[in-house]
Formats: structure tokens, sequence, C-alpha cells
């Protein structure tokens, strides 16, 4: 005969505060005063509480608590789940929320809105509210959303924190990376080894971060009176790329580049290969965002890192604050921006004509 199928598990019943406090022989305030870490209890009555609350798997009623709190202790997450840059911050801004007993949830929007009709955001923002989170921590698809555009946030007054990409029209608080110092950093870091012919490439200008790096780095490229400055600069990603290709095999090439991402200086060393120009011998490569694939390119991609892991965690930080102690109407939002760090690699080097 055929064996018989194992039978189905009993489905754990849930304890209640009272049934815990009935099985210890306490009070249900003593109880709950222990398993929220008070010490002013005796050891020994601690340890029993805890030990039941354990063998009896017992959990709060958390829909209970937010009612008598008002809080759900639920934060709501828009991050595009686009590259390993968006994982790791999304993984600190995790970690920072249950380090202090909140739960995540995360809403998943397209990483690219160029409509300026597209309400897909806005809904799944709407969805959040909903759902009753506390607070939203976003990374906008773009910059020029205006504040009616979040007037569901405002009205419920939730705290708001934009993180990588400003909103040029939200008084919100940002916690980003130093873009603008980035490509500073860049250009002096290209200058030092020799370089005075260089180029700054990137694509979609309207985003900040792109925008505020070339920024960076075309102020700082300007006031060296000996050095030439080249756009390869586009909307699209793939006229970027066609513009390198023209620049590049002129005699009067750029003999260094710096690419505002590290996915447009990928583009770039497929173009210097198909030109039969080495890196770093005949172009030095300078990328942004340090991201995992850099180190294994050949060669290894000079590049900054931008710390993801902590922006999550100084985001949440930061909503966190908001939520100890809510700011009044008309309060000035925090803006914090945090240092790149150069990671040299073996893509940038002087060039084969640096006067000594």
């Amino acid at each position: 005969m055929p064996p018989k199928p194992d039978p189905q598990p009993a489905q754990l019943k849930h304890v209640s505060l009272k049934q815990l406090a009935r099985e210890v022989g306490c009070s249900e305030s003593t109880v709950c005063h222990i398993l929220n870490g008070s010490e002013r209890y005796a050891q020994k009555t601690r340890d029993r509480v805890l030990e039941a609350a354990d063998r009896l798997k017992y959990r709060p009623n958390q829909l209970v608590k937010s009612l008598v709190s008002g809080r759900t202790r639920m934060v709501g997450v828009m991050i595009p789940p686009s590259d390993g840059f968006h994982g790791h911050m999304i993984r600190g801004i995790h970690d920072a929320l249950t380090a202090r007993d909140h739960a995540v949830i995360l809403a998943f929007h397209p990483a690219n809105i160029t409509d300026p009709a597209d309400e897909s955001e806005r809904q799944v923002i709407h969805r959040l509210v909903e759902r009753r989170v506390d607070g939203i921590i976003l990374r906008p698809t773009a910059d020029a959303a205006p504040q009616t555009y979040f007037n569901e946030i405002w009205e419920r007054r939730l705290p708001l924190v934009v993180v990588d990409r400003q909103l040029a029209e939200v008084d919100a608080d940002f916690v980003g990376s130093d873009d603008e110092g980035g490509g500073r950093r860049a250009a002096e870091h290209l200058l030092h080894l020799g370089h005075r012919r260089v180029a700054v490439m990137g694509y979609y200008p309207k985003a900040s971060p792109f925008r505020l790096r070339q920024a960076g780095f075309e102020d700082r490229i300007k006031n060296q009176a000996d050095c030439s400055l080249t756009r390869l600069v586009d909307d699209d990603h793939a006229c970027a790329v066609r513009l390198a290709r023209e620049a590049l095999g002129r005699p009067d090439r750029p003999t260094a580049v710096f690419c505002v991402n590290d996915t447009m200086a990928r583009s770039l060393y497929d173009v210097a290969q198909k030109l039969k120009l080495s890196i770093p011998g005949d172009l030095s490569v300078v990328g942004f965002g340090d991201q995992t694939f850099g180190p294994w390119m050949s060669p290894p991609l000079t590049s900054f890192d931008q710390s993801p892991y902590d922006l999550g965690r100084a985001a949440a930080t930061r909503l966190l604050s908001r939520l100890d102690d809510p700011p009044p109407p008309g309060n000035t939002p925090q803006i914090t921006r945090q240092p790149v760090i150069l990671v040299k690699r073996a893509s940038t080097a002087p060039p084969t004509n640096a006067v000594d």
C-alpha cells in the first residue's frame, strides 16, 4: 500500500497578551513592559516572561497597536530596482528601519519616465498612502514633479524623504551624493595626470545627478587656461555614443573622458575598442557610481564610490527622525549631500605626450 500522506500541520493559534500574562502569573501591564525592554522588574520575572513568550510564539497585535498609537510602523519605499546601486540603497534603508521595528513596503515603478503626463508614479504613491504607511522614501524618476504631485502626502502630513535625485520644485528632505563635487574631483584627477584635451560624456542632462556631475567637471576645467573641453552630451544614450565616436576619430581627439556614470563608460570602452584606441595608453576614462562590473572591465575602471548603502541608511534615519519629532508646517527641508570617493584603477594614466 502507498504510504499515507503526512497530515497537515495544525494551524498556529495566536496567543494574546492576556493569555501570556495568565501563563506566567503576572499582570498584563507587567508583561507588556517587560516585552518592551523594561529592566525595572526582577531578572527572574523577566526571564520567565521572555521564556514563555518564546515558547508560546507570542507576537504583539500590530493592528491594535497602530489603532492606539496612530502609527502602523510601515514605511513605503519607492526605488527602481534597476541596478546594484539601487539594490545596496534599498538594503541600507531596510536595515535602518527594521532596527527600529519598522516594516518596509517596497513599491516598484518604471525606472525612467520621460512623459510628463505619465501618472504611474503618482498612482503608486497613492496606493502606499491607502495602506496607511507612516512615511515614504522616494527615488524620483524625474526632477520636474510639482508640489501638487504630492498633495495627498502633504494633506496627511506624512514625512517624505527624497534620495539620490533631488526634486527641483518640491520642498522635501533630500539625501544624496555630492555629484557636483565628484565631477570637480574627476577634473582635478585628470588635470593632475597631465591631460589638457578632455571631454565630458553623458546622456539625459535633465537628470540632476548627471547635470551636476557635468557642471562640476566643466567648472573646474574652465579654470584651467591651457585646457580644451569637448561635450559629448545628448538626451539619448545612443546619440552620445555617436558623438564620442566622432570626437575620438579626429586627430585632435580628447586624451581623457569623464563619463557621468559607469554605464556610459562601458559604452565608451566599446567605442575605443572599435577605433583601436588603447585604455589608458591612448585614452583615460573616469566613470561615476563604482558599479559592480567596473573592477572587471578591461582595464578596471576608475570611478567614484557613492556608498549607496550609507545613502539608504541616512535616508531612513532622516525619515525616522521626522516621525519622532514632526517639523512644524512650513519647516525648511534638510538637504544632505554625502561625499563621494575616487577609486583609482587602471583606466587612467598620464597622456603619452605629457610634458614632465
